[in-house]
């Protein structure tokens, strides 16, 4: 399951994402800028994906919140580590 929070400040998303895999839960997001349209757009690693996670990341900081992040080997979901 899933939702998509809007982060202030930049036209930047994330859309939760958690997946039960044999008992095994992993919770992460897939970093998304959001089009003229309005619609979230996926973006990668090595795109607009840095800039969406180092967002993610000062939010986290700005909270206190002792989080730490690593990257999928595609380069398009980021998890929770």
């Amino acid at each position: 399951s899933g939702m998509v929070i809007g982060l202030p400040i930049m036209p930047s998303t994330a859309v939760i994402v958690i997946f039960d895999r044999n008992g095994l839960v992993r919770a992460g997001f897939i970093p998304c800028y959001i089009d003229d349209r309005g619609h979230p757009v996926p973006v990668r690693r090595g795109e607009k994906g840095d800039d969406v996670l180092a967002h993610i990341r000062m939010l986290c900081g700005l909270e206190q919140l002792d989080t730490a992040f690593a990257w999928s080997e595609d380069g398009t979901e980021v998890w929770l580590s």
